[in-house]
């Protein structure tokens, strides 16, 4: 009887340990199922492809692929690397695919360990001259039926790729906001045919903790889990022969000016670029809710604006307001920045001469000073004009900041006008100083409406630069056609959050 007993409790014992090891077994396998496949570009579209997945183990990681019509049934491979950072209890594998043909599409799945996933497609851009579909729009956040809604009609428009201008998510070191974020992505942004559509993404203030001025570390969610080119805050990326896109950090981890990425930027834009030029970047400098005189906005409108005036940009893409918006071809820009740089150096160095030690330049003992800062510029003698009151501030402004700091330069006297009421107001006036309705100017459009809290929007009435807008979800299909020198912008509106409305659009010639 007694051994009897112990055959049985042994044999039970056996049994559950035999259950326990089959559990951690299965559960370590499916730690590595590859899930949340996302595509990116790191170099050149038309031979490479990049892209990315999550695993909840760590385990040797593979893609494979081969041409969809290829008589040739065996995939080649290549090794993914293996990455985890802080604050994540996930493994990322990816690589970049080299060495591919234009205009192809590919089979692909990925594998970690002994687990793959399900079979897609994807496809390289072309390398002659032909159209190009593409979509664009920003701040999904996390309303996820309202995002979920919006990828799904945005997959059935089979884009080539889409261009999403931030904000992805509400808590930039979430993890729980970034893995739905990538499951909707991966589940949805996929066509009936099967085909992968690759996202060239831009950082957005909920990308990075504290919102703007952070480091590389700060957006740790954001720099791990896309794989982007060059240093991947701002950069570069030619889709074909006919179009450069130029994505651009509205400062979040890169500062809009003051720092390497305006160095960047003017010696990109004077290479040899494709004939149509599109850029997009978080921060709108064309607002259409929030306040036309953040540090942001101010900074493109008088340091990015007027270099995509002198090169030519076709269209220029923007977010963060969360509403609907469509700008009139904006103009003038660069002709105001050669005047405000004039004033600037000038009148640094007027100031700079005619310096007194002696003296005290400080605003309670300088009566213009304080009259023009707060813009009653009516009051200082021999102005009539606003430019004249800026001129006239920079030059008192520079004897203020030569007393206070000793030696000045131009970003410190600019910084200190741009404060003041006189040179906020001054932009309600624009148009009458600049030619700001230019035929020849660029179109805005954004203003981030891929699912977030939808806000208030300030009418045309209310903002000269304002064609269109509204409170609404949204995002534009952008079709390029090479052949008649056309890009057909069409919005597509989600109304009432039950029904899609195709707008009628319009065309930008170039």
């Amino acid at each position: 009887m007694i051994n009897k007993r112990k055959k049985l409790l042994l044999t039970t014992i056996l049994i559950i340990s035999l259950l326990f090891s089959f559990s951690i077994i299965l559960n370590a396998q499916n730690e590595v199922i590859p899930t949340r496949i996302v595509l990116t570009w790191q170099s050149n579209p038309q031979t490479t492809m990049s892209m990315t997945w999550r695993t909840e183990g760590e385990a040797d990681s593979l893609i494979y692929y081969k041409p969809q019509n290829a008589e040739n049934k065996n995939f080649k491979s290549i090794q993914a690397k293996t990455w985890t950072f802080e604050g994540t209890k996930y493994w990322i594998h990816g690589s970049e695919i080299k060495g591919l043909e234009p205009n192809t599409k590919y089979i692909s799945y990925v594998k970690t360990g002994n687990k793959k996933s399900d079979e897609f497609i994807f496809e390289t851009a072309p390398s002659k001259s032909e159209n190009i579909t593409f979509l664009a729009g920003g701040d999904s956040r996390t309303n996820r039926e309202d995002r979920r809604e919006i990828m799904r009609r945005a997959a059935e428009l089979d884009p080539d790729f889409v261009m999403f201008t931030g904000d992805f998510i509400t808590s930039p070191l979430s993890e729980s906001n970034w893995e739905k974020w990538f499951e909707d992505w991966s589940e949805l942004m996929i066509t009936d045919d099967n085909k992968r559509i690759p996202i060239v993404p831009a950082i957005g203030n909920h990308e990075v903790k504290g919102g703007y001025f952070g480091k590389r570390k700060d957006a740790a969610f954001y720099y791990n889990n896309f794989l982007l080119p060059g240093n991947e805050k701002y950069y570069k990326l030619n889709y074909g022969p006919d179009l450069t896109l130029l994505n651009l950090d509205s400062d979040h981890t890169s500062l809009v000016y003051g720092g390497p990425q305006i160095e960047w930027l003017k010696k990109t834009l004077n290479e040899d670029n494709n004939e149509w030029l599109i850029t997009q970047y978080h921060v709108p400098g064309w607002p259409s809710y929030k306040s036309f005189h953040n540090e942001t906005s101010r900074s493109i409108r008088d340091f990015w604006i007027p270099l995509f005036e002198k090169h030519n940009i076709d269209l220029s893409i923007e977010a963060n307001d969360h509403s609907y918006k469509v700008t009139k071809k904006i103009g003038g820009l660069k002709e105001y920045k050669q005047e405000l740089d004039q004033m600037i150096n000038e009148g640094m160095k007027e100031a700079k001469e005619d310096y007194d030690p002696e003296e005290d330049y400080t605003p309670w003992n300088m009566p213009e000073l304080s009259a023009l800062s707060g813009g009653d510029w009516e009051e200082v003698e021999g102005v009539n004009t606003t430019l004249e009151a800026i001129d006239e501030l920079v030059y008192y402004t520079s004897l203020y900041l030569i007393q206070d700091k000793g030696d000045i330069d131009y970003n410190m006297v600019y910084d200190e006008i741009a404060k003041s009421t006189l040179f906020n107001n001054f932009w309600d006036q624009f148009p009458e100083h600049f030619d700001a309705y230019n035929e020849n100017g660029i179109t805005y459009i954004g203003d981030g409406g891929w699912g977030a809290p939808l806000r208030g929007v300030d009418s045309p009435d209310k903002r000269w630069y304002l064609k269109d807008t509204a409170a609404q979800y949204n995002f534009y299909e952008v079709n390029l056609i090479p052949d008649d020198k056309t890009m057909k912008i069409t919005p597509h509106i989600w109304q009432d959050q039950n029904k899609w409305i195709t707008l009628e659009g319009f065309s930008v010639e170039h």
